[in-house]
């Protein structure tokens, strides 16, 4: 890696710890730092600690939803890119993410 290049660092936010673990060695891959956290309160946190270039959202979490974290996040910190990750086949979701700018 380049010295003077910063490495982009990724926010997966996943209540299945698998999939995130999956996604952080393809970013690792793509030379991508990563950090894994499970819930929306986790990454609040996270956020208020680290600055992160992208957020990889689910869209399920326990407690607070992926689309209200995706909502804060949006607004807080308008230059991170968000996306929506999911396994559900919901296209009103999808529609309603990129309404909010997921």
């Amino acid at each position: 890696m380049d010295e003077g290049r910063k490495r982009k660092k990724v926010l997966v936010v996943d209540d299945d710890a698998s999939i995130g673990r999956i996604l952080g060695r393809i970013l690792g891959k793509m030379d991508r730092e990563c950090a894994l956290v499970l819930s929306a309160e986790e990454a609040r946190l996270m956020l208020k600690e680290e600055s992160f270039d992208l957020m990889l959202c689910d869209v399920h979490l326990p407690g607070e939803s992926g689309m209200d974290l995706i909502k804060y996040v949006i607004s807080a910190y308008p230059d991170m890119a968000i996306i929506m990750v999911s396994g559900a086949d919901n296209p009103e979701m999808v529609e309603m993410a990129l309404e909010i700018g997921a």
